[in-house]
């Protein structure tokens, strides 16, 4: 006795598809903006030399030593590579 595979509804393959080119599509932009960065094309908001001195502080002191913007307010440094990244 042979059966046939359960097909999948049309929105169901159209969803898997914009799940997957939508995957892919957010992995090529981290990539695009992660070279960005790291090529300097954009100024940093963070200096590079001065990261390390904020990676132990807790984020609400971070935010405040580095005079970051809370809430939306960071889409204001987009224009910077470490928060286009």
């Amino acid at each position: 006795m042979t059966s046939k595979a359960p097909q999948a509804p049309p929105e169901q393959i159209t969803y898997a598809d914009l799940l997957f080119y939508g995957s892919w599509g957010a992995i090529a932009i981290l990539f695009i903006t992660f070279c960005v960065y790291v090529s300097g094309i954009f100024e940093s908001y963070i200096p590079i030399n001065e990261v390390s001195q904020y990676w132990s502080m807790p984020v609400s002191q971070y935010v405040h030593e580095a005079n970051i913007p809370i809430g939306w307010g960071w889409a204001t440094l987009l224009g910077k590579g470490d928060f286009l990244n």
